[in-house]
């Protein structure tokens, strides 16, 4: 893991350095605040058991997989650190949790009709300035939402936490597969 101070970044993020995955934590991000520090290391975390626990890398594997690593990921932060509103763990404000609420539907149905390594899809789902936006008034950062809202229900319904679930496959939880 690598800490930077001084760069006035706001986040915390995985990458490749040399090839070799490492984990990259901006303390900007957390004013000092040891909770916050946990609450984006817990989430990382689990990024790291799950790319531990598949064989693909879980970041290059497409929308699909990215929804469902996020979803995964953002749950075990709650499972964490449980009490805070759904907004602080994905990382959003409030209005992209409601937006997201209220067109599940429609996401659910635009993400099974789009191609896994669609980059403007991945963008519009998980960047802080999308280029396109493949749906009115969807705001930026929304695949997070959609993919804790997507693993919740999941969750709920084969009883298991997030760690026990590092290992889903995506097609498993995005409910393409039976089992």
């Amino acid at each position: 893991m690598y800490v930077i101070v001084g760069l006035d970044c706001t986040n915390i993020y995985a990458t490749d350095f040399e090839g070799c995955p490492v984990t990259v934590l901006c303390l900007e991000a957390t004013n000092g605040d040891f909770k916050e520090i946990e609450l984006l290391l817990a989430h990382e975390v689990h990024h790291w058991k799950r790319q531990s626990s598949l064989p693909q890398n879980i970041f290059d594997s497409g929308v699909h997989e990215r929804c469902v690593t996020e979803g995964l990921a953002i749950r075990f932060s709650e499972e964490v650190q449980p009490g805070r509103p759904v907004n602080e763990y994905c990382f959003v404000p409030y209005h992209t949790v409601s937006w997201v609420q209220s067109h599940m539907d429609e996401i659910s149905t635009w993400i099974q009709t789009i191609d896994p390594g669609d980059n403007d899809a991945m963008s519009a789902l998980f960047s802080r300035h999308p280029e396109k936006i493949p749906m009115s008034g969807m705001p930026p950062r929304t695949g997070y939402v959609y993919g804790y809202l997507l693993v919740t229900a999941f969750q709920n319904h084969v009883g298991k936490d997030a760690a026990e679930l590092a290992d889903a496959d995506c097609e498993f939880v995005l409910g393409r597969v039976r089992r």
